[in-house]
């Protein structure tokens, strides 16, 4: 500072992303933790004290403090007297982003043609609307540096030019493609995950669902089968069983209730293959039980346990 003074020279300090952390503790550990960070003796509230001491009076060491954020709200709770604005004056616009023309030139440097990747651009990466006039001003839009470059990493990805970056190869190693799969999804980092086999593995857990159900359903129709149709074997064992499928059944189309539309194609399905179950573990002809499931929804998980035939 006594350089800076010498030399009539002014200091003004950028703080970026000062909430970041702090809105990660709000939402993995709670409002406890997070106004302990805020309203308590930390780090976070004194150093932000510090800054505006030294921004404040004629004494101030700083003579001016910019600092951005995602929201004001962790600012509002450290401490007053910060100007907590976002500026609606439309010259502001194009403060920390970039025109057309200048992506146009900085795409060139890299080998690209900002023109043919401009329409996904433009959708998907203007984000720097701060006012009503933005659209209409005459600098036109402003874009994120990094934006930008994530855009033109998406394009070209999506094209095919470039592999996915997950370190293992899905079929190499499943286990850890899942585990590096979910810990790029965490940090963000989209553009490196491995989409189209995610994308088979989301697919697949729904469709496991259904096959469970249709599993359950098969054992559960095919003992209740048994129950009548051989009563004299009938046991715990049996009764057990029975009454655990039912309630295995409920509950999966509780945590499922979309599988409800698909029910009348899956006891079909579930009840032929009951028919084979019953057949083998009683020795009975197929003949014998019949060729449509005679149990209705109410009756197959409710508190029923059919007649000996």
């Amino acid at each position: 500072m006594t350089v800076l003074a010498k030399h009539g020279l002014e200091l003004f300090l950028f703080v970026d992303e000062y909430d970041h952390f702090a809105n990660n503790i709000l939402v993995e550990d709670g409002e406890a933790a997070y106004r302990e960070l805020t309203h308590g003796g930390w780090f976070f509230k004194t150093f932000f004290t510090l800054l505006k001491r030294a921004t404040g009076g004629t004494s101030g060491k700083l003579a001016r403090l910019f600092v951005t954020g995602v929201s004001p709200v962790a600012m509002d709770d450290v401490t007053s007297g910060f100007n907590i604005d976002i500026s609606l004056a439309p010259h502001f616009n194009g403060l920390l982003g970039l025109e057309h023309a200048e992506l146009d030139r900085l795409f060139a440097v890299f080998g690209q043609d900002f023109a043919a990747q401009r329409p996904f651009i433009d959708a998907c990466y203007n984000h720097y609307h701060y006012t009503r006039w933005c659209c209409c001003s005459a600098a036109g839009n402003w874009f994120g540096a990094r934006s930008c470059r994530e855009g033109s990493d998406e394009t070209i990805q999506r094209r095919g030019l470039i592999q996915t970056m997950t370190t293992t190869p899905y079929e190499q190693d499943y286990h850890a493609w899942a585990q590096e799969t979910a810990h790029l999804i965490r940090q963000g980092r989209f553009l490196e995950v491995d989409i189209e086999h995610l994308a088979e593995e989301i697919e697949d857990m729904g469709a496991s669902r259904e096959r469970e159900l249709e599993s359950r359903l098969g054992v559960l129709l095919a003992h209740l089968l048994k129950w009548r149709y051989q009563p004299e074997r009938r046991g715990a064992s049996w009764e057990a069983t029975i009454k655990e499928q039912r309630q295995r059944i409920v509950r999966l189309l509780r945590k499922n209730p979309s599988l409800t539309a698909k029910l009348e194609e899956i006891i079909q399905d579930a009840y032929s293959d009951a028919r084979l179950i019953a057949r083998r573990e009683t020795g009975l002809a197929e003949e014998t039980f019949p060729l449509d499931n005679p149990y209705a929804w109410e009756l197959t998980i409710g508190d029923h346990w059919p007649e000996a035939a």
